[in-house]
């Protein structure tokens, strides 16, 4: 290599160290930079933990373990009894030096093991010598191998078939059969064709002597022909018989050549078997042989060891008389330094015996102090004395923790029975403004609470801190009631100024408390604050949404109050006389002649309003349902009923009331429901060309109510439904969404067909109709195939089916039936074809039923406070007064939105601003408030995306568009439809 080589091969080599170094120092910098995240990270999850953390102290407040002081058992312990002066230590010690025994004799050396061993040793046989290899098998099968003759491998001759070959081939070959020649006939037969006559010669003329003679010529001529045919062939015949003969013979010899070579060839067979075997004897003696050597030098061994381990037991025993000689000396040591121990503690007991006494005879004398003090505390409680119970108040300090949120309390004693506490709240300080949450990619989301949200945590806090407050008074004080009322600052509108007002009073017997569960227990629901106020008599009111929300100033309790109320009873005094809301509303309608059908119409707002509740657009389902118990609390039915699938009310929906004709308000069967969705699936097809009329109408619902046996309020309903939904069929359309999750797949088609043979009942499936039966279809999982396959295949009951044709252009004209028939007039109902589809009306209602009924076992009862919580039982009497308290707890309800219609929804056209990719996926989870992290991820890979970039597309998009994050969280995704208009 040249010198500019070397300088190469130097540049390239210093251009390697600068790229290598510059490598490295981008590796530390990312390292830094994945370090510095980390760190972001950990503080991010730190804060999030803490924001929670201070929400959960917030909420569990009331959960809290109590200490309950029993003031009868303080009062009946007795005193405590004065210490005894016992030397138990000094005692203890003299038994201790007792227990040892007088002093042991010194220990004398042993060797008997020693003598014992050598004897052994001596007794023990001289070692023989050692055994040598022998070879006397493999010799004697050596001397039988070697007098075996030896024999030759066998060859094949073949002398008989040799022989025999040379005959065959003397013999001359074989020719090809003889044919047969016909040189004679052939010129015979052409002079007698050449004076054959022609066919009426035959018929009618006689044969000529020459012809006569040139027949028998030809006669002669084919015999002679035949004679030399048979001579050839009695000559082939000869020829071949001798082949035959030969090749046979040719075939035994070599079958003898073969059986005699076999018989050679096993002889050799049988001489080499017997030769290998005398060779494996030759092995085998070698091995018993060398086995034979084997087991005597091992038998050698073996008395080689013995007599080595009986040397070794010599050395072993003399060791052990050694080792149990020193330790006979160590133990006469270790007991000779017991018994000196053992004097010395004895000393040692008596001074710790009198500091004892010492140590017991001072606290005898401050816990005789303390029992006589609290024996007279609780004397003064027991007897309803004011003054101990505010020492008690003063002294135990049970309610730091409600003083650490900024709560102060005050006590008015009304001994013994009852005791009132103000506290005034400070919530609103205490509870964050903001919501802090982690991002999928980790930082910290800061966000603005909702004031819903806010509100709905600062009803629960305020509830929460009056049941700890009750809790820690009826565990502290033998009282039965405690009269708890909570104040905070509250704005005046009359004033403008915010003053202290009271907001929430509750009285607390210690019976209702002692009922209520605390704790978190897989029994049930935890508890909560907020629905446990229906158990005591209180007064206060909550008005939450997203605008504004605060609790209303009331006039609290008083002592006076809990008299006339009587004891124990539970409700809202604030609703203790209800007056029925809907009298003025039906006697107005009543005068001007608005009373169709025996119903009263309204729209939900109106429903609302007169239920003192605001207006909205839309009303959640929890609202709905809650509305609808609003109204059976004053002896009215509600259809559609959203407790009975007909979903949510939105604010312009109209709804219809009725007093039952029965006179108590009942719950309807189940059969019924699904006669109702029935009823709104048939009109959800009927109405797509808007040519629905009432006469039609009755006939479809006298038809529905011949199949089953309908009560009289049953059968109002449907004829309010009827009415209603023939004003306006939207409201139907939830059914389909309810149809479509709740009803199994594989009866999806049952359904389906059932709704073919309707919408075909007027004989004409209008070009609405069909595109509304595919809208269905594609709702419940089925292609337009099927649809065009059940259509097709429609029995016929006199008429045809005819599907218009859709003309955008101008109205048309409906296409006359074939052969001449009757243009089918728009949704004339054809009852025969009804009645022929009777028999699968048991069954599709049947399954419209249980989807409608299935998640009413679990139905919430939402809570709108300060009012009573009806129960979910049928209500067997009406009577204006508040139903049963406590109701049981029950999960938070699913909203169902059908999927078919999403995208004309206004939810799904809040999606319009959206990336195209994620809008089916977005409307698809607002059907429902919560998603478990599996589900979520099933519905993101149905739709062919990632989970993680559905969260954060969805999310990034609704901080822009909403002001606010749609889904939250990890092991269930939360989402937020109150963002959504």
């Amino acid at each position: 290599m040249g010198w500019t080589g070397t300088l190469r091969a130097i540049q390239a080599a210093q251009s390697r160290a600068e790229r290598e170094d510059r490598r490295r120092l981008r590796e530390l910098q990312k390292q830094a930079e994945h370090q510095e995240k980390l760190n972001a990270q950990e503080q991010a999850r730190l804060e999030v933990a803490t924001y929670e953390n201070r929400l959960a102290l917030l909420l569990s407040i009331h959960q809290e373990e109590v200490q309950e002081w029993r003031w009868e058992a303080i009062r009946d312990t007795p005193p405590p009894t004065p210490p005894d002066r016992v030397p138990a230590r000094e005692n203890a010690a003299r038994r201790h030096l007792a227990s040892l025994g007088p002093a042991p004799e010194p220990p004398m050396r042993q060797t008997s093991r020693e003598a014992a061993a050598l004897t052994a040793l001596a007794a023990f046989p001289p070692l023989p010598a050692p055994p040598s290899p022998g070879d006397r098998h493999e010799a004697y099968a050596l001397a039988k191998l070697q007098s075996l003759p030896s024999l030759p491998e066998p060859e094949r001759k073949g002398i008989h078939e040799a022989e025999i070959a040379a005959r065959l081939a003397q013999e001359p070959p074989l020719p090809e059969p003889p044919t047969r020649r016909r040189t004679r006939e052939l010129p015979a037969r052409e002079r007698w064709e050449a004076k054959r006559p022609n066919l009426l010669g035959r018929l009618f003329g006689k044969k000529s002597e020459e012809l006569l003679r040139l027949e028998a010529e030809l006669e002669q001529a084919m015999q002679a022909d035949e004679t030399e045919h048979q001579q050839e062939m009695a000559r082939y015949d000869e020829l071949r018989r001798r082949h035959t003969e030969l090749e046979a013979l040719l075939a035994e010899a070599k079958q003898a050549d073969e059986a005699r070579f076999q018989a050679e060839w096993q002889e050799y067979q049988q001489h080499l078997a017997a030769k290998a075997e005398l060779e494996q004897e030759v092995v085998t003696g070698r091995q018993s042989d060398e086995a034979e050597f084997q087991q005597a030098w091992a038998e050698h061994q073996q008395l080689v060891a013995r007599g080595k381990e009986l040397e070794q037991v010599v050395v072993s025993a003399r060791e052990a008389d050694e080792t149990d000689y020193r330790r006979a000396v160590a133990e006469w040591q270790q007991r000779m330094a017991e018994r000196a121990a053992a004097e010395a503690r004895i000393e040692a007991g008596r001074q710790e015996d009198e500091r004892n006494y010492q140590a017991v005879w001072q606290p005898f004398v401050a816990a005789e102090q303390a029992w006589r003090e609290n024996h007279a505390l609780a004397e003064a409680v027991l007897a309803g004395e004011r003054d101990a119970y505010a020492h008690v108040l003063r002294e135990l300090s049970p309610f730091q923790e409600i003083s650490s949120l900024g709560s102060r309390l005050d006590f008015h004693l009304h001994p013994p029975k009852l005791i009132e506490v103000g506290v005034k709240v400070n919530g609103k300080q205490a509870i964050p403004s903001r919501i802090t949450s982690l991002t999928a990619s980790g930082k910290v989301s800061v966000k603005a609470m909702p004031k819903a949200r806010f509100h709905e945590i600062y009803q629960d806090h305020v509830c929460g801190c009056v049941l700890r407050i009750g809790r820690e008074v009826l565990a502290l004080l033998p009282v039965d009631t405690v009269l708890v009322t909570a104040t905070a600052d509250v704005a005046d509108s009359r004033t403008g100024q915010t003053t202290e007002q009271p907001i929430l009073s509750v009285a607390m017997p210690r019976a209702v408390m002692q009922t209520l569960n605390f704790t978190d227990s897989c029994r049930g629901a935890p508890l909560d604050p907020s629905d446990a106020m229906d158990n005591f008599l209180h007064r206060g009111d909550f008005r939450a949404s997203r605008r504004s929300g605060a609790f209303v100033p009331i006039v609290p309790l008083k002592p006076e109050d809990l008299t006339a109320a009587g004891p124990g009873q539970p409700g809202s005094a604030a609703t203790a006389a209800p007056f029925n809301p809907f009298a003025a509303q039906w006697a107005e309608a009543l005068r001007r002649n608005e009373i169709e059908f025996g119903f009263l119409r309204l729209t939900a707002n109106e429903l609302a309003g007169l239920l003192a509740r605001p207006a909205q657009d839309n009303f959640t389902l929890p609202e709905s349902k809650a509305l609808a118990r609003e109204v059976e609390r004053y002896g009215y039915c509600l259809e559609p009923d959203p407790r009975h699938g007909a979903g949510n009310f939105w604010g312009n929906r109209e709804v219809g009331l009725f007093q039952p004709p029965s006179g108590a308000v009942q719950a309807p069967a189940e059969h019924f429901q699904g006669a109702a969705a029935l009823l709104q699936l048939c009109l959800l097809v009927a109405a797509a060309d808007g040519s629905v009329d009432r006469g039609e109408l009755d006939q479809f619902r006298q038809f529905i109510e011949s199949q089953f046996q309908f009560t009289p309020d049953e059968h109002q309903r449907l004829i309010v439904l009827e009415t209603l939904l023939a004003r306006n069929a939207a409201s139907a359309k939830v059914t389909l969404g309810r149809t479509a999750k709740r009803v199994p797949q594989d009866k999806h088609i049952v359904i389906a067909q059932f709704l073919v043979d309707v919408a075909a009942v007027d004989g004409v499936i209008s070009p609405k109709e069909h595109k509304a039966m595919a809208r269905i279809f594609e709702a419940l999982g089925l292609s337009e195939d099927t649809l065009e396959t059940l259509i097709r295949n429609l029995p016929a009951t006199g008429r045809e089916v005819v599907i218009q044709s859709a003309e955008p252009t101008r109205p048309g004209e409906p296409i006359p039936a074939p052969g001449g028939r009757d243009v089918a007039a728009p949704f004339k109902l054809d009852m025969a074809r009804v009645a022929a589809i009777s028999a699968e009306t048991h069954e599709v209602i049947g399954l419209l039923a249980k989807a409608m009924a299935e998640d009413e076992a679990t139905e919430p009862v939402p809570r709108l406070f300060g009012q009573p919580e009806t129960a979910t039982t049928p209500v067997k009497e009406v009577a204006p007064v508040p139903p049963v308290a406590n109701p049981a707890p029950q999960p938070n309800a699913m909203v169902h939105v059908e999927a078919i219609i999403a995208a004309t929804a206004p939810m799904g056209a809040a999606f319009d601003s959206l990336d195209v990719k994620y809008r089916a996926v977005a409307v698809r989870l607002v059907v429902r408030d919560t998603w478990a992290r599996p589900e979520f991820e099933a519905v993101a890979r149905e739709h062919h995306l990632m989970p993680l970039s559905v969260f954060d597309a969805i999310n990034e998009w609704a901080d822009q568009q909403l002001g606010d994050f749609l889904l939250e969280g990890e092991a269930t995704i939360i989402i937020h439809r109150n963002l959504l208009p």
